[in-house]
């Protein structure tokens, strides 16, 4: 009966402490301030515009872009070469 009882106890344990990392991850979720289709319509909206002035300018191919990550203001960060 003991062990049952531990067995109890553990499981309360973990569960209070599971709903307080529930509780912290929601408040620093919200505490970002900016929505997540925000940030990717913004990166988005980025890639099309670098995308489109390539198009128009065939000076402009020599150059490799590849985005590589986005920042928390929804700048891409891209590594660009050159062609040799």
């Amino acid at each position: 009966m003991a062990r049952r009882s531990n067995a109890k106890g553990v499981a309360w344990v973990g569960l209070v402490i599971a709903l307080i990392a529930l509780i912290f991850s929601w408040i620093a979720f919200t505490r970002t301030g900016t929505q997540l289709n925000d940030t990717i319509e913004q990166a988005v909206e980025k890639q099309l515009e670098t995308s489109f002035q390539t198009q128009q300018d065939p000076s402009a191919n020599s150059t490799n872009t590849t985005p590589t990550a986005t920042s928390s203001e929804g700048e891409t960060q891209a590594t660009t070469s050159t062609d040799a």
